[in-house]
C-alpha cells in the first residue's frame, strides 16, 4: 500500500530535528566565540556544554534508531495478522464508543434499550 498522505508525525519529529540541530550549532557557535574568555569557570563551562552536546546528540540518535525499529515492528505485525488487527481496532472502537456514549451519571441499566 502506497503511502502518499503526509504523516504529521514525521513532520513534528522533522521539526523537532531541525530545532536540535540549531540548538546544537548555536551552542557550537558560543563555545568558539568563547574561546578567549579566559578562567577556570569559563573551562568548566565550555567541557559542560560539550558534554551535554555529545549527550543530546546520542540521546536524539539512540530515540530516531527505537521509534524506527518500533515503527518497523508494527508494520511487521500488522502485515502478519491482518485480521486480528482490525478485530482489535474494532474493539477499541466499540468500548470506546459505549464509554462515550454514557451519560453522565446514568447506570449501566438506565443506558440499555
Amino acid at each position: 500500500m502506497a503511502r502518499n498522505s503526509p504523516n504529521p508525525m514525521n513532520n513534528e519529529t522533522q521539526a523537532l530535528r531541525d530545532d536540535l540541530m540549531a540548538l546544537a550549532k548555536d551552542a557550537q557557535a558560543l563555545m568558539t566565540a568563547t574561546t578567549e574568555v579566559v578562567g577556570h569557570s569559563a573551562d568548566q563551562a565550555r567541557k559542560r556544554l560539550s558534554a551535554a552536546l555529545t549527550q543530546a546528540t546520542e540521546t536524539c540518535t539512540n530515540v530516531r534508531v527505537s521509534v524506527i525499529k518500533s515503527g518497523k515492528s508494527v508494520d511487521e505485525s500488522l502485515h502478519r495478522n491482518p485480521y486480528q488487527t482490525v478485530a482489535v481496532a474494532l474493539g477499541a472502537g466499540l468500548v470506546l464508543g459505549l464509554l462515550l456514549g454514557r451519560k453522565p451519571g446514568a447506570s449501566a441499566a438506565e443506558c440499555a434499550p
